[in-house]
């Protein structure tokens, strides 16, 4: 079902969302460290890491904004 909602939204915003799923326990960033050939491409574009247990509404644009402002290797939103 998250996969068919997440191609309906890739379509509606036209990004590309890439899922990585554990098929066993990795411990912290483990889907990451699957994920690791999509996200080592030289390209040079930002992406965002987001777990999917965490819902809520993201300043996506804000952080990509100031992560180019700033350029560092990466930036991290937190909030309490």
């Amino acid at each position: 079902v998250m996969l068919n909602f997440l191609k309906d939204f890739e379509e509606k915003l036209n990004i590309k969302i890439t899922c990585s799923q554990e098929t066993e326990p990795l411990g912290t960033a483990g889907p990451l460290a699957l994920a690791r050939d999509k996200l080592i491409d030289g390209s040079g574009e930002p992406f965002f890491v987001l777990n999917s247990d965490v819902i809520s509404e993201y300043p996506l644009k804000e952080m990509i904004k100031f992560h180019k402002s700033h350029g560092g290797e990466a930036s991290i939103m937190v909030t309490k």
